[in-house]
């Protein structure tokens, strides 16, 4: 029997029944610390199909919030190069991968959506833009955007697939005083 302390500083012991039964095998051969991570990702994993069985729009919004909060927190971590590639070519976390990718990615789709929704609704939007959940992630992803492609104040940038708000050109524009336009391709119908 294993024990691990997690981020929350809660003992469990990763070989118990309950984590065999959802993946069988996965931490079979694994180091102690990538038991941890691979704990991590099982929790998460059982959060999000936990998520699926709720009626309640509210509260499967809760579970798959908490599911995706644990998960950006593990990714922030600092983690040896051993640790992770035990993780990643674990071929029991597969599964466990695509789902939670699939659902992260709808989930995220649909935070956007509803975000653009209150930005465009609202008599102040850039106050609003600058309360979203993500807010600093377009501001660091503007940065590297704008550094990376030895941008200018003046500048014309063309962004193609912005979403339902391109979030990240209008932080450009506003940050760094460019000139922008955004392409979307709706339907095979491509407006601007």
């Amino acid at each position: 029997m294993t024990y691990v302390e997690n981020s929350e500083k809660i003992i469990f012991d990763y070989s118990s029944q309950l984590y065999q039964k959802s993946i069988p095998n996965v931490y079979d051969n694994v180091s102690y610390y990538a038991g941890s991570i691979i704990k991590e990702i099982v929790d998460i994993y059982s959060l999000v199909l936990k998520s699926d069985n709720i009626q309640n729009p509210k509260d499967h919004s809760i579970f798959l919030t908490s599911a995706f909060q644990r998960l950006d927190n593990l990714m922030s971590q600092q983690m040896d190069d051993r640790y992770i590639e035990e993780v990643l070519y674990n071929t029991e976390l597969e599964l466990a991968f695509d789902i939670i990718t699939r659902y992260r990615s709808q989930y995220y789709a649909m935070i956007e959506n509803e975000q653009a929704h209150s930005i465009l609704e609202s008599p102040d939007p850039w106050d609003v833009f600058e309360n979203v959940s993500f807010f600093s992630n377009y501001l660091q992803l503007a940065q590297v955007e704008y550094e990376g492609a030895g941008l200018k104040p003046g500048d014309r940038v063309v962004f193609l697939g912005s979403g339902p708000l391109p979030l990240t050109l209008i932080v450009l524009c506003h940050q760094y005083g460019l000139n922008g336009m955004q392409l979307e391709v709706i339907s095979d119908i491509m407006i601007g």
